[in-house]
């Protein structure tokens, strides 16, 4: 049954019998695709078809699944599951082959690129699923991808959440082919992810808000104001300074044009409690100061300021951010 053996051009594409690899790029792109390189080099080689060069994202790392990752199992008349590894190089009719995505607790997947074989022309489904017996959590499709193909490699972009994955503690993560009418071999995959405690990026200092501009004017106490920070504001016109997927924004905050006798400013995740210890203080009025500082994003990219201090207390806010989280 497992008498097909792909061409030597095939099988050295993501290195035959090698290990998972991962590393941390500065950006670019990877390639499945034709000519002699290899995987240090940063050329996944030896197919004869034209593959896309994956685009690698600054500053993440890269996990490379080769053929050899993957584990093919058929049911077959009156037997059991069949097992074949790697999955590359046996012809399975009608069943799955799968890999194990093994990474740390706290690390996001941020893009997953597959790419498969056909034997006859036809579709593959690829899934990223995830279960986890700490969390009572089964069989969980994460993301999903249908490519279709000739006789030919064929390769796909799993889809996955706005923002990426996040690997709980006790996620078991696998990446999973089915091919439920034809012939279908696993080719390799290239997972992109931000290891677990992110990645910090300083940044220019780019202003996000400014109340003096905001028709809402002062926060006064009691007040809560949803701040936005992906993009710049006037005099600077930047857009998502602060991508899709960030954790975290360092920030300067300046309170200016105070009133009252004192009190605080506190800086809080959007979409989460707003009390919290004072970011910024105040004791006299007519202040302008500063003070820099960390703060988690949501998944809209926002923060909450509350003001709170005496019953006079308000102030003009202003905040840019300096640093990003990924």
């Amino acid at each position: 049954m497992h008498d097909h053996q792909p061409s030597i051009n095939r099988r050295r594409l993501f290195g035959i019998g090698a290990a998972t690899g991962v590393a941390v790029v500065a950006g670019g792109s990877q390639a499945f695709a034709t000519g002699g390189g290899s995987a240090a080099a940063g050329g996944l080689a030896g197919s004869p078809n034209a593959i896309t060069p994956v685009p690698i994202t600054a500053g993440v790392s890269v996990m490379t699944l080769g053929y050899s990752s993957f584990v093919s199992a058929a049911h077959t008349a009156g037997a059991s599951l069949i097992y074949s590894s790697p999955a590359s190089v046996s012809t399975v009719a009608s069943g799955w082959v799968q890999a194990p995505v093994v990474l740390p607790a706290g690390s996001r997947i941020v893009r997953i690129d597959v790419v498969g074989y056909r034997v006859q022309p036809g579709s593959q489904t690829w899934n990223l699923y995830r279960t986890n017996l700490q969390g009572n959590v089964g069989l969980e499709s994460v993301g999903s991808v249908v490519t279709s193909s000739t006789v030919a490699e064929v390769q796909g972009v799993i889809g996955i959440s706005p923002g990426g994955l996040v690997v709980n503690p006790g996620d078991a993560l696998h990446l999973e082919m089915t091919n439920p009418s034809s012939e279908s071999r696993a080719v390799g995959a290239i997972i992109q992810y931000y290891p677990a405690g992110g990645v910090f990026s300083p940044t220019q200092p780019r202003r996000v808000y400014d109340s003096r501009r905001d028709p809402a004017g002062k926060l006064a106490k009691g007040i809560v104001r949803t701040i936005s920070v992906a993009n710049e504001i006037a005099p600077g016109t930047a857009t998502n300074i602060v991508p899709v997927g960030a954790r975290a924004v360092a920030y300067n905050l300046t309170i200016t044009d105070t009133e009252g006798a004192g009190g605080y400013m506190t800086v809080v995740p959007g979409g989460g409690p707003t009390n919290g210890p004072s970011s910024i203080n105040w004791d006299t009025a007519r202040q302008t100061l500063a003070n820099a500082a960390i703060v988690g994003v949501n998944a809209n990219r926002e923060i909450n300021v509350l003001c709170e201090g005496i019953a006079t207390s308000k102030a003009h806010v202003i905040i840019d951010i300096t640093g990003i989280f990924m």
